[in-house]
């Protein structure tokens, strides 16, 4: 899959692993930053940068959008 060409992790590598823990996830912000923009203003974007299985630094641009259901 995307994770397996991207980042080189299989997934027999990734089953049971936390993303963030897994690819070395660093953001420009504090995650509470990132949530706090979340819940005001309903999105953040910024770069955030992971490793390779062979180490390798890929920088993603990333945009989360905060989506609520009914309850």
């Amino acid at each position: 899959g995307g994770c397996e060409r991207l980042f080189g992790w299989t997934a027999e590598d990734a089953v049971g692993r936390r993303a963030r823990d897994l690819l070395w996830t660093r953001s420009p912000a504090e995650p509470g930053l990132i949530h706090a923009a979340l819940e005001t203003t309903g999105a953040w974007s910024g770069d955030l940068r992971h490793r390779t299985v062979t180490g390798a630094e890929v920088v993603v641009a990333t945009q989360k959008v905060l989506r609520r259901d009914a309850d």
